[in-house]
């Protein structure tokens, strides 16, 4: 069905809103969004000890994860030779296993029991606990009472043989490598051997064990399998090294064909499909049919109560769905191996050889993050859906420039580029599809299907470019569940923006007005030093965009004041010979406030442009300036005359009668060269004839009430 929203004619920008929520409905959609998190491992690759937080603890190449009906978590930890527990407080224990890599304790407690590289589990109906023991080629059972036993394997035969069949499973020689359980509590395992060939067999209830699908090869030799027998029985077809095992409730046995970079299906009549994967080795298919898409070495394989199966596509560090109708898309994982995302969107969450994988009773995933030692879990939330946001994109490097606001104005100058382009911004990562319809000097309506969702289309994310005309622009963007803007849609976001060209005052920059070269870039409340500038004369630059404007107006107060209005560039605040040299400023230590204008015409005529104002102080950290600074005279508290003197001068203190105050003359290096006491309001001073001429500093009194006062000794 094609959405209605393509037939409207929207006349006015004021009632687009209005139109196309009663165009899409009111109904908010909700949708599922998974999000990524560690339920056990530290990333240490050890085994560093039990009765503590899962989280806090280190895993040792953990190569499957399993649950109960509890929500007990046990994992198959290979390089410590152990099964572990995480129970519903996610305090991790042993349950299988002492430590040590070899095959003891049969028929006593688990945890004082010897096991070796344990690679895959299962747990049945009754809760015992099923561990492929890989290096003692056998299936172990721990009850819920904590006894261990054999209950496939460690027969006298050899891989030369089809040890077995039709017998007790206790018999077999096994080289098991996956394992699962249906509801009747037959357990199926998959083998796979060079001599023996790649098979899955099955042990009933009886602990009798029989192939149910693959070749023996007959101890021929070869790869241990092919690919073959699609649409036959099982028992006939090939497989090529099997990976991992699931039953769904309908007792469908699903196989991950790693070899072949397939997922099998053999049905209750025993018949085997391919119902995921084309054979090739590779990472496309994504929103098509499953079995046109390609994987790399699936391995665990997991299908929940509604019938989707989920699979971990080793090779491409992700986990992916099949849906029921045998769609395939990618439910976690980014493609990339790594460490990451913990906390966000599964889709944004990195694995690093990922392997088994369970799903709990909330339909949560968890999946065994082999070379990250840890556990994650993927968790399943509903949200609703909505269009959250629309992001100004910089379409030459496809990098968002700003989020766009209601009533915004965008001024094409002020940004990094005029190649643009909308993204919509969603509840969650990936939707069914998104309708935009864009309304003003452009006029665009178009449904995205596969993110990002652009408003001017993009090649998975390399945007295309527009330079949006001047003007008013409307924009509205919907979310629906399904592919072409059909199936339930969510909440709508609709925002008005208008795109103007004018000119605008960037930033101010010190020029060296000698050598004519920029010094630095002016910012807000900048300290400039004139002792550690380079250069002693400056000019100050209006820098502007674009680079030639109508006219600019500046105008400097504070210390000094200057408008200058400049019809041509460079701008400069204290003139230009109109080629790039300079006039020069000699600036006066203090503040100052320098504004700047844009104009579209010459002279500071036309339409204004954008202002650009801001404050600045030049100081001067050399010591006779420091003195000097100092010595200004205090609100009229100290009067020195003559000044400049010669032999002698007389100072006048307004400060208290009969207090006797210390007076002291400092050079401007600050030395001591003359001192006495004052006790007058008026005092005369003289000096040696042999001081030398220049800037002195006269200070009477001590501490802060001190008052001071610059004389200069003239020849």
């Amino acid at each position: 069905m094609t959405s209605p929203i393509r037939y409207f004619r929207i006349p006015f920008i004021g009632i687009l809103t209005t139109w196309l929520s009663l165009a899409f409905g009111l109904v908010t959609a909700h949708v599922m969004a998974q999000t990524i998190t560690t339920v056990a491992g530290n990333g240490k690759d050890e085994y560093s000890g039990d009765n503590v937080s899962a989280l806090h603890t280190s895993l040792f190449n953990p190569q499957s994860v399993a649950v109960d009906q509890q929500g007990n978590i046990y994992i198959a930890d290979a390089g410590s030779s152990r099964v572990r527990k995480v129970d519903s407080n996610g305090i991790i224990t042993t349950v299988a296993g002492n430590g040590r890599r070899a095959f003891s304790g049969d028929g006593g407690p688990a945890t004082s029991a010897a096991i070796s590289g344990p690679l895959d589990l299962a747990i049945d109906q009754q809760g015992n606990i099923l561990i492929i023991d890989s290096g003692n080629d056998r299936i172990r059972k721990v009850t819920p009472d904590g006894i261990i036993s054999t209950i496939a394997g460690g027969g006298p035969g050899n891989f030369e043989t089809k040890d077995g069949d039709g017998g007790p499973a206790t018999s077999a020689y096994i080289n098991p490598s996956a394992i699962a359980v249906d509801a009747q509590g037959n357990i199926f395992i998959t083998e796979s051997n060079r001599s023996r060939g790649s098979l899955v067999r099955k042990i009933d209830a009886n602990g009798i064990i029989t192939t149910v699908a693959g070749q023996y090869t007959g101890g021929q030799g070869g790869n241990g399998g092919g690919y073959g027998g699609d649409g036959g029985p099982a028992t006939s077809a090939t497989l090529n090294s099997p990976a991992g095992l699931a039953v769904d409730a309908q007792g469908n046995i699903f196989i991950a064909d790693a070899g072949n970079n397939r997922i099998r299906k053999i049905d209750t009549n025993g018949i085997i499909t391919t119902v995921a994967g084309s054979g090739t080795r590779g990472y496309t298919g994504d929103g098509g049919p499953a079995t046109s898409a390609t994987l790399s070495s699936p391995g665990g394989i997991v299908v929940d109560p509604e019938g989707n199966l989920f699979m971990v596509d080793r090779g491409n560090y992700v986990v992916r769905k099949v849906d029921p109708n045998g769609i395939i898309s990618t439910f976690a994982g980014t493609g990339h191996s790594g460490f990451g995302g913990d906390g966000g969107p599964a889709t944004e969450g990195v694995f690093f050889d990922p392997r088994g994988i369970e799903i709990d009773a909330q339909g949560n995933l968890l999946v065994a993050d082999v070379n990250n030692q840890r556990i994650r879990k993927i968790t399943k939330t509903t949200i609703p859906l909505a269009v959250t946001s629309f992001s100004l994109i910089n379409a030459e490097t496809n990098q968002e420039i700003k989020q766009l606001t209601n009533g915004e104005v965008l001024n094409l100058n002020a940004l990094p580029t005029r190649h643009l382009n909308i993204r919509v911004n969603t509840t969650i990562t990936t939707v069914g599809s998104v309708v935009v319809v864009l309304r003003g000097p452009l006029n665009r309506i178009r449904t995205e299907m596969v993110p990002p969702y652009s408003v001017l289309s993009d090649d998975m994310g390399v945007y295309d470019r527009w330079t949006p005309a001047v003007g008013n622009y409307a924009l509205f963007a919907i979310a629906h569940t399904f592919p072409d803007g059909n199936g339930p849609s969510g909440t709508p976001l609709s925002i008005n923006f208008t795109v103007v060209d004018q000119p605008q005052v960037l930033g101010f920059s010190l020029v060296d007005a000698i050598t004519d070269q920029t010094i630095l870039e002016l910012t807000e409340g900048q300290e400039l030093d004139l002792a550690k500038l380079s250069g002693h004369v400056f000019n100050i630059r209006a820098n502007t965009s674009p680079a030639t404007v109508g006219s600019v107006v500046m105008q400097l107060s504070g210390t000094q004041t200057r408008t200058q209005l400049e019809n041509a560039a460079p701008y400069a605040l204290f003139k230009d010979d109109g080629n790039g040299n300079y006039r020069t400023w000699k600036p006066a230590v203090g503040s100052y406030q320098l504004t700047a204008t844009p104009y579209s015409d010459p002279n500071g005529t036309g339409s204004v442009g954008i202002p650009l104002s801001l404050g600045f102080q030049f100081v001067n950290s050399t010591p006779a300036a420091r003195l000097a600074a100092a010595a200004d005279p205090e609100a009229g508290a100290l009067r020195v005359f003559p000044n400049p003197f010669r032999d002698s001068f007389t100072f006048r203190s307004t400060g208290p009668q009969n207090t006797v105050q210390s007076v002291r003359l400092y050079d401007v290096l600050g030395c001591l060269v003359w001192q006495g006491t004052d006790g007058e309001t008026e005092q005369r001073v003289s000096l040696d004839r042999s001081l030398a001429d220049g800037v002195y500093v006269l200070q009477v009194g001590t501490g802060p009430s001190a008052k001071r006062y610059k004389l200069v000794k003239a020849p």
